[in-house]
């Protein structure tokens, strides 16, 4: 017998068998034009941005002199800033060669005043970074000592006229004196600021609160399993 012959024989069902075999999912094309196939939301997003931890906790002192012409607070007795993060991290800030604080007062007694507090040292970046900016809006003459904590987001969550206090928390990046601002740090959640005064008419500046804050989660900014905040960002 031609051994030659028997040749096509044999060789068919080891063909056969290297075709037998499906392709595993990993070497699947997602598409004819070579692109990845990637889940939806800013997680998976390869162009978003990645931060720090969210902030859970702040808690503000104060006790300055009113600010002066330009809405800067000069001379403080008491003056610090605590930030506790989502991963167990801590900031604590004090005087005003580590924070900055501006006051910036409505024209008539009854409006909102606005006050900002910045992180100046780079002990108080974070990871990233960017500096937290937390910004609080309140009456300037509040009806009552005890303001409730709203989200800057939501003004409709207060439930006293005149008597809450707005708040917001981001990561900002600093630019000589002006601050752009990134991502959400958090969003603030039920809690007390206490006011005795707010720098009217040469009046101190005088405010403690201590507020809890929800981790961001929106189509801009969310904390991913990596534990930081991904957020959108011009492409």
């Amino acid at each position: 017998m031609n051994p030659l012959s028997s040749l096509p024989r044999l060789l068919a069902p080891m063909l056969l068998a290297g075709c037998a075999s499906a392709l595993p999912d990993e070497l699947h094309i997602a598409s004819d034009t070579g692109g990845l196939l990637v889940p939806e939301g800013l997680c998976d997003d390869r162009n978003a941005g990645i931060g720090s931890a969210p902030v859970e906790r702040v808690e503000v002192e104060l006790d300055c002199e009113g600010p002066g012409e330009d809405g800067r607070v000069q001379s403080c007795a008491e003056v610090s800033l605590k930030l506790r993060f989502d991963d167990g991290g801590m900031s604590h800030l004090r005087g005003l060669a580590d924070l900055k604080i501006t006051v910036l007062l409505p024209n008539k007694k009854s409006g909102q005043a606005s006050l900002t507090i910045v992180p100046l040292d780079e002990a108080g970046m974070l990871t990233d970074g960017l500096h937290p900016e937390l910004k609080i809006d309140l009456p300037a003459v509040p009806s009552q000592r005890s303001l409730q904590a709203v989200a800057e987001d939501n003004p409709d969550a207060c439930n006293h006229t005149q008597a809450c206090a707005w708040m917001g928390i981001n990561g900002v990046v600093r630019d000589d004196e002006t601050y752009a601002q990134r991502y959400p740090l958090g969003t603030a959640a039920s809690g007390v600021v206490l006011l005795d005064g707010i720098g009217w008419d040469d009046d101190p500046v005088i405010l403690e609160l201590e507020v809890p804050f929800f981790a961001p989660n929106s189509e801009e900014a969310m904390v991913c399993k990596d534990g930081l905040i991904h957020y959108e960002r011009d492409r």
